[in-house]
């Protein structure tokens, strides 16, 4: 038997995935936070319009982040965690 579905707050969501991401929040890391599954983070980008433009708002902010600590490792000579956020940004940024 299924459970009682995730309950979306327009007030709430929004705001919260924007400062997330922010914060470099992945999109897991996000819906694991709300216990929502990966199905139902991208189904209310479809069904909530102000869901998807907080995300498209949020992804440049996000991206950014990671951008930073890409820096960072390069500047400080760490090779370990540059090789990691290598492979994030080709995962989550292209």
């Amino acid at each position: 038997m299924a459970g009682r579905p995730p309950i979306y707050d327009k007030e709430y969501h929004p705001k919260d995935v924007v400062a997330r991401m922010s914060k470099g929040h992945l999109d897991c890391q996000i819906y694991a936070a709300w216990g929502i599954s990966k199905k139902t983070f991208y189904k209310w980008q479809h069904e909530h319009p102000e869901f998807k433009e907080a995300y498209e708002i949020g992804l440049p902010k996000c991206e950014a982040k990671w951008l930073e600590k890409g820096i960072d490792y390069m500047e400080n000579d760490k090779d370990k965690p540059f090789r990691y956020w290598i492979a994030v940004q080709n995962n989550k940024f292209g």
